[in-house]
């Protein structure tokens, strides 16, 4: 029987330092391999981030500029809300006021537009005599410019119920532009009404100080 050859101590170092560097040969080759991967999950995830953040984004303009009403995006440029607040009498909700003017902020002679959304019913014939009478409370009106008045609003308000929008627009030109429900319900071309109509909410001299002040986003 042959003997087994017996390896030397030279051939032992040469086979030590063989595997010695293929060991670390690839060693060398999964680390490098382990980078590339890496380097492509951060490329992906900085892709996917930069993707999200963009809808994201582009979500919130959208629902931002889908949730004005028409009639606000219309006429009002850069339409954004200034303030709200819920109007009460005798502790009875009556209608959400919300203000909306250029980039969020009012500046008086500039195109504005309020909205009510009405919490219970109401006449419309009710709302124009009482909105008469907030105007004269601002200052005093010829007797027949306000009897003018009072018919315009009567014939352009209609009754309400709860759930229902009326929007009153002041236009560039002065004007007072209404809608209800999103539809166009009536013009009253006369900016001395257009000024005397909005005192009623947003006026110095307002029945409701402390109403105007969150309509306004005065703290």
């Amino acid at each position: 029987m042959m003997k087994p050859k017996l390896i030397t101590k030279a051939e032992l170092v040469c086979i030590k330092h063989a595997i010695s560097d293929k060991s670390q040969a690839e060693k060398s080759s999964l680390m490098g391999s382990l980078a590339n991967k890496l380097r492509t999950v951060v490329k992906r995830a900085a892709f996917l981030s930069l993707t999200m953040m963009s809808i994201s984004l582009m979500s919130v303009s959208f629902t931002s500029h889908a949730a004005l009403p028409s009639p606000v995006s219309e006429s009002v440029p850069n339409a954004e809300v200034v303030g709200k607040d819920m109007f009460t009498y005798y502790l009875f909700d009556v209608y959400e006021a919300t203000l909306f003017a250029p980039k969020g902020e009012y500046e008086k002679g500039k195109p504005i537009a309020l909205t009510l959304k009405y919490q219970r019913s109401l006449d419309g014939k009710k709302i124009a005599e009482r909105s008469i009478d907030e105007m004269k409370k601002q200052a005093k009106l010829d007797s027949e410019k306000a009897k003018r008045w009072l018919q315009d609003m009567v014939d352009i308000f209609p009754d309400v119920k709860e759930g229902d929008v009326l929007t009153g627009v002041a236009n560039e030109e002065g004007n007072a532009l209404f809608y209800f429900n999103g539809e166009n319900a009536g013009e009253v071309k006369d900016p001395e009404f257009t000024q005397k109509f909005f005192d009623i909410w947003l006026g110095e001299n307002t029945s409701e100080p402390k109403f105007r002040r969150a309509l306004l986003g005065i703290k």
